[in-house]
């Protein structure tokens, strides 16, 4: 793609293979180049800029003037079952737009209202140690400040973890 617009504006381009089993193009013909047809690029007419802008639905904005059109939890899916003995929960989210992260905006995600991660600019995440049971997840993005732009709608799973019963040793006798 680099070189596209060089090669249009050249008025004869050469190519041959270079040391590295790759290829070089040049304006300069040496003894191995093989001359080549440059066409022009293919082009597309404009759409009306103005027609297009009117007939996109408005998205309402968030108190701070960024919009987001989407933000939820993806996985684990909303009252979805899963099995790990160790407590470990990968967690995606979706945003869009892409976090406003030049407005110092930054994602976080609760587990049963609290904390469960540090905010940061990630949409994959993982909980560590998670207890059995079920649990409620949620999506937040803060603004510089710490407080809440946009919220997602919260997400219900259920932790399977085994747990063995070991029965009581005999007392001795």
């Amino acid at each position: 793609m680099l070189i596209g617009p060089c090669l249009a504006s050249a008025r004869d381009v050469y190519r041959q293979a270079d040391h590295g089993n790759g290829v070089e193009f040049s304006d300069r013909a040496t003894p191995r180049a093989e001359k080549i047809t440059v066409t022009a690029p293919s082009t597309m007419p404009g759409g009306d800029v103005a027609r297009l802008s009117t007939d996109r639905p408005s998205i309402p904005l968030s108190p701070t003037g960024m919009a987001y059109s989407s933000l939820k939890v993806t996985d684990p899916p909303d009252d979805g079952t899963l099995r790990d003995n160790t407590g470990l929960v990968s967690v995606s989210v979706e945003i869009l737009p892409f976090l406003h992260v030049e407005q110092g905006h930054r994602l976080l995600v609760t587990l049963d209202g609290q904390a469960a991660t540090a905010p940061g600019v990630s949409t994959a995440f993982q909980l560590d140690n998670v207890d059995r049971g079920t649990h409620r997840l949620q999506a937040v993005v803060l603004d510089q400040s710490g407080q809440t732009v946009e919220s997602s709608p919260p997400v219900s799973f259920h932790l399977h973890r085994q747990f063995v019963v070991k029965p009581k040793p005999k007392p001795k006798k």
